[in-house]
């Protein structure tokens, strides 16, 4: 690494932090003091004293901004309109098909008997569900932002992963770009979340078997034994709530760190238990539903539940492989581990 290079490092991660229209003069003040700060004929070492002297390009950032005390403050507040803007757009579309699915299967109204009646159920059905998501979707995202805030954790670092800052703490943009997150990444997080959140929690029953019956109206056979499914039902809240806030988190950092790595590997290891007991619980599928399949493809319904119970076990191998290799690759990113070098063939 040289001189001038983690010099210039140190400078672009002071800015990065900073309002855009501040970045350049902040820069220019800073290489003034630093250069004083320097002999004349500077070493590496030097440079290493200097710059450790003055310490956390965040907290030096924190010191240009002058920050306040906000609810959200301003380190956080466009991410947070981002990821606000995003989620709420995400809610209103998983909640509004909700919506749909319960007037297709418990219309109030029959559109045969009563269709204006129909219609006008169908919509405000609709805009019920999808503004009570926006409105769960702006509370949650709002108090975990709140949280993030008063925790100090704008900044890509975890209270329990804090150290004191060195130079070699100044990441090359080749690590940058491995440690990176994507937009992409943290979006699906966010998805599953909600969808998770949306039908699994509030409307189980929608999953599941669905048929058209003689008066038009769509029956549907829940594929989960509702009551058994309440014995889980914390255990999932309390994992969503986690995934939501990992995925918001990882949108406000946007790259990997050991303390990052580390909190995905817990909720994964938690994730797989959940689904290795809930998936090995046989009472946790609706009998009814493996008689409906049988019936269906004309087959014995003991053969039936065998395949389903094959089937399931399947599901948890494939989970656990999928935790496994999502919790190494966090673990990787974040610079922790180091895959072997891919031999080139001569």
């Amino acid at each position: 690494m040289s001189e001038m290079n983690l010099f210039e490092r140190y400078l672009n991660a002071v800015a990065e932090r900073l309002p855009e229209k501040t970045r350049e003069d902040v820069k220019r003040e800073l290489r003034a003091n630093i250069e004083d700060m320097l002999p004349e004929s500077p070493t590496q070492e030097d440079i290493r004293e200097v710059l450790e002297k003055l310490g956390d390009p965040a907290r030096l950032a924190d010191e240009y901004r002058q920050t306040k005390r906000y609810l959200i403050g301003p380190n956080l507040y466009d991410r947070y309109i981002s990821i606000l803007k995003l989620v709420i757009g995400i809610a209103i579309i998983v909640f509004s098909f909700i919506g749909v699915l319960q007037q297709i299967v418990n219309p109030a109204e029959s559109i045969a008997t009563a269709p204006v009646d129909f219609i006008t159920g169908f919509i405000t059905s609709i805009l019920g569900t999808a503004i009570d998501g926006a409105i769960q979707a702006f509370m949650w995202v709002t108090i975990v932002f709140a949280c993030l805030e008063r925790g100090g954790l704008g900044e890509g670092k975890l209270s329990f992963g804090k150290k004191n800052w060195t130079a070699d703490d100044l990441l090359s943009s080749d690590d940058a770009a491995k440690s990176k997150i994507s937009r992409g990444e943290t979006v699906v997080g966010l998805v599953f979340s909600i969808i998770f959140a949306a039908i699994l929690i509030f409307q189980p029953q929608l999953f599941g078997w669905y048929e058209k019956g003689e008066s038009g109206i769509v029956n549907v056979t829940s594929f989960f034994n509702i009551d058994r499914l309440q014995a889980y039902i914390i255990a999932i809240i309390v994992l969503t709530a986690l995934q939501f806030i990992l995925s918001i988190y990882m949108f406000i950092v946007m790259r990997w760190n050991l303390p990052l790595a580390i909190a995905n590997t817990l909720h994964n290891i938690a994730s797989c238990l959940l689904v290795f007991f809930m998936l090995k619980d046989h009472a946790i599928v609706n009998p009814q539903i493996i008689s409906r399949f049988a019936d269906a493809i004309n087959r014995p319904l003991a053969d039936v539940t065998m395949s389903l119970s094959n089937f399931l076990s399947a599901m948890v191998v494939l989970f656990i492989i999928f935790y496994a290799i999502d919790s190494i690759m966090g673990f990787v990113k974040s610079r922790s581990i180091k895959l072997p070098p891919m031999k080139s063939e001569q």
